[in-house]
């Protein structure tokens, strides 16, 4: 079967610009939240629910490669789809840790936000103009089973991405 692979961004920028306050970043390179996936699931759920879409289930793999990009993007005080200074994508992490999958969605973002506020922001935003797809309409996609949702640093200085996939 032909992968495919769908990747959408949200580019929501601070109105602080810059690399911080000074605090410590809060790096998780050891692995993903198991209690933020947990609390994020019945969120992302609701939303599939309402749209009559089958229920995601949390991957440990997928959550990892989630938390790999968001950690890459604060490190190098970026939001992007690509893993820094490479043309390595989601589907690249993915197949590093072992995992086959079949369809990639993507969301980032970054700010200050609750685990409800960055769904609430990727469902009425999706991506930016010009990079295809959008919203809810991804986050809805009936063909998407697992996911995994990172965070990486503090207050106005975090990168979230929500990986949802497809295995083989």
């Amino acid at each position: 079967m032909k992968k495919h692979l769908t990747i959408l961004s949200l580019l929501i920028l601070p109105a602080c610009m810059g690399g911080g306050d000074g605090t410590s970043v809060d790096l998780t390179p050891s692995g993903p939240s198991a209690s933020m996936n947990a609390e994020f699931n019945p969120l992302l759920n609701g939303v599939r629910m309402d749209a009559g879409e089958s229920e995601l289930f949390y991957d440990e793999r997928v959550g990892q490669a989630a938390q790999i990009h968001a950690n890459d993007m604060l490190v190098n005080n970026e939001l992007s789809i690509f893993l820094a200074g490479t043309e390595r994508d989601m589907g690249d992490t993915l197949n590093s840790l072992g995992y086959g999958w079949q369809d990639i969605g993507q969301m980032v973002a970054q700010g200050n936000y609750s685990l409800a506020g960055v769904l609430s922001e990727w469902e009425a935003n999706g991506s930016p103009a010009g990079s295809g797809g959008g919203g809810s309409d991804e986050l809805t996609f009936e063909d998407y089973v697992e996911f995994g949702i990172a965070k990486a640093g503090s207050g106005n200085d975090q990168r979230w991405v929500l990986l949802l996939t497809n295995p083989n």
